[in-house]
């Protein structure tokens, strides 16, 4: 058959072209906002690449209100062969959404060999050490994420789905992820590699979420939350599969609230410097709870560490005293630490800092803590407290002598002191909590804790003395109570209300 094709002359050619231009532009403008509404839908499609070269592609949504400090940033890792970052909106886009209007930023990705990620070859073609790879997207995703301008490198959130969740957990030896979410899906569980590394890590929080009638997923997730270790992880039980638990509003809002107040309460974090009266230069991290302004000022613990140890050693107390609404100073006194520039002609601690520099004279590093601390804008200088284990308590306490501003002062096994501090103990309102411990022989240190606690003037003095346990801040590792009970006398002595931990999370 004959197809029978219109010919038109060229004058009639010419009065079309007016036409024809219309409408292009009227396709080039409904075509241009059904991106920007796409980009508003989805976010802004960006691409970086993984170690091994690979580029992959992601949809960014950032809040449109962006306060003044970097925020915390999620990312959701779809399902392979399930659904897509795309269809992934469809489920978890409802969360995607609550997660960015409670100001986290949000990168939603597929996996290698998914949707626009496929090359070089399709998830179904991939062998086991193929997959192994997808630990290097998790790894480029947060990387990716802590580079934006407006978000906290040291807040991430990883939410993955099915079998992904596996190199989600074992990526997480980056300490920028500080959650993961774990939601059962079909295209299999977490690996015994997976569990053992939860196992093995106290201080990451995990949220394991599972279908109440899937029973090998729920068995899964179920060991991944009873293996944590650390006191904020939750189970959540749901109704449908992978990213479908979003759609249901119920599950979809604990998910959102476990996610958002894991991160922003951890804080904004800050490293710092600052100088002690006799001119050493001293390098710490500054910690202020989310919200925490001149306007809304909360109390400050500085934080004194032993002999043996740095400022890490508190970074497990530091995130409940953070997440309690107090700001903490974490510091390494004189000779401990990275080696500053401007001290590297005076020594390190242990090594040829002189024993005499450092027992006379590391209180003032304490000293310039409090002041540093003190000085914040957001901080209320007249709730201050100290912190410190072994040496470090000493140095705590030899720097409150006269000190107004210092409210409380917890020591973590505190050496006999001088007549200076009990003078001090005696005629300020100053609380003391001292913990030390009659298994370590060879120091005295339970009868001057007991003296100190004896002689305060505070009304609010406590004292714990283990028989079966390490001196200073390892008693912390070792008595799992320890540390809410020093959190909750710091709440009371430095005057916060108790809050309901709002990461708590019902099971059904």
């Amino acid at each position: 058959m004959k197809m029978k094709m219109e010919c038109f002359s060229l004058s009639q050619r010419r009065m079309l072209l007016p036409f024809l231009f219309l409408a292009l532009f009227h396709f080039g403008v409904s075509e241009a906002r059904g991106e920007e509404r796409e980009e508003e839908r989805f976010g802004k499609v960006v691409s970086f690449q993984t170690e091994d070269g690979l580029t992959l592609y992601a949809s960014l949504r950032l809040p449109e209100k962006l306060p003044g400090t970097p925020i915390p940033g999620v990312i959701l890792l779809s399902e392979p062969m399930r659904h897509d970052r795309v269809s992934t909106e469809s489920g978890t886009g409802e969360g995607a959404l609550d997660l960015v209007k409670r100001g986290i930023a949000v990168l939603n990705m597929d996996p290698r060999g998914h949707v626009m990620n496929r090359n070089p070859k399709h998830f179904r073609f991939f062998s086991p050490k193929d997959m192994e790879k997808i630990q290097l997207d998790v790894r480029a995703a947060v990387q990716f994420l802590a580079s934006q301008k407006n978000v906290d490198p040291g807040r991430i959130g990883v939410v993955a789905i099915g079998m992904v969740g596996t190199y989600a957990v074992l990526a997480a030896e980056n300490p920028a992820i500080r959650a993961l979410g774990l939601i059962s899906g079909l295209s299999g569980s977490l690996s015994q590699e997976a569990l053992d590394f939860i196992s093995g890590r106290s201080d990451l929080p995990i949220l394991a979420v599972a279908r109440t009638n899937d029973k090998a997923g729920l068995w899964k997730v179920a060991q991944a939350y009873a293996l944590s270790k650390n006191p904020n992880s939750a189970l959540v039980l749901a109704e449908g599969y992978g990213s479908n638990v979003f759609s249901v509003r119920e599950t979809r809002d604990k998910i959102v609230h476990w996610v958002a107040g894991t991160l922003k309460e951890l804080g904004t974090s800050t490293e710092v410097s600052f100088r002690s009266s006799d001119g050493w230069s001293l390098h710490g991290v500054l910690r202020l709870p989310e919200g925490a302004s001149e306007g809304s000022k909360v109390p400050g613990v500085v934080f004194s560490h032993g002999m043996k140890h740095d400022l890490t050693t508190y970074y497990n107390l530091a995130n409940e005293v953070v997440k309690h609404g107090m700001a903490a100073l974490l510091f390494d006194w004189r000779g401990k630490g990275p080696i500053i520039k401007e001290n590297a002609s005076r020594g390190m601690a242990g090594i040829d800092l002189p024993r005499e520099e450092q027992e006379t004279k590391a209180h003032l590093d304490v000293k310039a803590a409090i002041e540093f601390l003190a000085a914040q804008k957001a901080v209320d200088s007249n709730r201050i407290a100290l912190v410190g284990a072994t040496s470090g308590a000493g140095y705590a306490a030899e720097a409150a002598i006269g000190e107004a501003r210092v409210k409380a002062i917890v020591f973590f096994t505190v050496y006999p002191q001088g007549d200076k501090f009990k003078q001090y103990l005696r005629t300020h309102d100053v609380s003391i909590f001292a913990v030390d411990t009659e298994d370590f022989s060879a120091h005295a240190a339970p009868e001057s804790a007991r003296e100190l606690v004896a002689i305060s003037k505070g009304k609010h003095n406590k004292l714990i003395v283990y028989t079966d346990v390490d001196k200073g801040s390892e008693m912390l590792e070792g008595k799992p109570d320890l540390e809410p009970a020093v959190v909750d006398w710091l709440v009371e002595r430095l005057g916060l209300a108790t809050q309901k931990n709002p990461r708590e999370v019902a099971s059904h």
